[in-house]
């Protein structure tokens, strides 16, 4: 994760830098820019996912910088620095979406604070723009062999189950019984037609579904096994583990070693 310290006090930011344990915080990289024009060029040519800007500098101001991040769209968190507790700053930092507004001298131990807030924004963030993608993704896999000419009436609503169950699999109470009420149908005449147009009952498909997805989440070695019980429907790994393995016929963990 990258911070960009945009600040003209060179020994101030030569203290945070050196004052503050940005490892601990999950910062990787800490750039700094003396002035704003500085600061355009870094945002321009790497990304940033958060910023830590006085208010006061020689030329363009703070606000201005920061106006001309939410002119461009940059998602990035966004911290003010001021020795000024002038309340018009504050609403100009609420205005352009600031995470945070500090009234410097502030400690080290303060700013380390903030940062850990804005870090975890972003952590939030990134982790659901990467659940967006996946659901896209695996959406697109299930519908991308969608035949759109004459469905009977059976046909269409197996096909719109289908459809609502691969975007409800985070759901632990997904089930017949669910479904049969959420499309006012009558669970036994569900079951019927959904067997006979795809194959397999309902609960043997839902199960499908979410061992398939999560095999493919596993594989991208990006999500704790608890993140991946979640997103395919259980409330805890163990019962995820379970049923992974009575699937597949070996643990989570052996899979992704395979």
């Amino acid at each position: 994760m990258t911070l960009l310290i945009v600040n003209d006090q060179v020994i101030a930011v030569q203290g945070m830098r050196q004052g503050i344990d940005w490892q601990s915080l999950g910062i990787d990289d800490v750039k700094v820019a003396f002035e704003a024009q500085s600061a355009r060029e870094i945002i321009l040519n790497h990304p940033i996912d958060m910023i830590l800007c006085d208010i006061e500098m020689p030329g363009e101001s703070g606000i201005e910088l920061l106006t001309w991040i939410r002119e461009n769209h940059y998602t990035m968190e966004c911290i003010i620095l001021t020795c000024h507790a002038d309340f018009s700053f504050a609403q100009q930092a609420v205005r352009l979406n600031c995470r945070d507004y500090i009234l410097v001298p502030a400690s080290f131990e303060v700013i380390a604070e903030k940062i850990a807030g804005a870090v975890a924004a972003v952590k939030e963030r990134q982790e659901t723009q990467e659940k967006l993608h996946y659901g896209e993704l695996w959406m697109s896999e299930r519908i991308k062999d969608k035949q759109e000419p004459q469905y009977k009436k059976s046909e269409k609503v197996v096909e719109d189950i289908r459809l609502y169950i691969c975007e409800h699999l985070e759901d632990p109470n997904l089930s017949v019984n669910k479904l049969a009420k959420q499309f006012f149908l009558n669970p036994d005449y569900l079951n019927r037609i959904f067997k006979k147009h795809q194959g397999v009952s309902l609960r043997q498909f839902i199960m499908d579904e979410r061992m398939h997805l999560a095999a493919l989440l596993l594989k991208e070695e990006k999500w704790t096994f608890a993140q991946v019980a979640q997103r395919v429907g259980y409330d805890n790994y163990p019962s995820f583990g379970v049923a992974f393995k009575n699937y597949y016929g070996y643990s989570p963990s052996d899979y992704i070693s395979k």
